[in-house]
């Protein structure tokens, strides 16, 4: 969002969902000395909610970032080289045997 120049008001809008999430699905649980079982359960269902909603925020903001960003062709180039470098040991191997 950064990296795009996304509005510093949206940035913190989406910080502040992420720390919300965080603490309801992470922070709950490792401080909750005297808290009744039944509450625990209760915040159990609340983080899956959190989390299924947040994880769909995400991978809706990570698709608005990422639409209008031209692709790179360096992971072509590393892939190609990679299965090039793939191909030559199996061809190796092979002739071994």
């Amino acid at each position: 969002m950064v990296d795009q120049s996304t509005e510093y008001s949206r940035i913190a809008e989406f910080l502040d969902d992420f720390i919300l999430v965080l603490s309801k699905e992470v922070l709950r649980f490792v401080y909750n000395q005297n808290i009744s079982e039944e509450r625990l359960l209760d915040w159990e269902e609340d983080a899956a909610e959190e989390r299924e909603e947040f994880t769909v925020t995400l991978r809706d903001v990570r698709s608005e970032l990422l639409q209008g960003r031209s692709r790179s062709t360096e992971l072509d180039r590393v892939s190609d080289a990679y299965s090039q470098t793939i191909d030559e040991k199996i061809e190796r191997l092979l002739g071994q045997e």
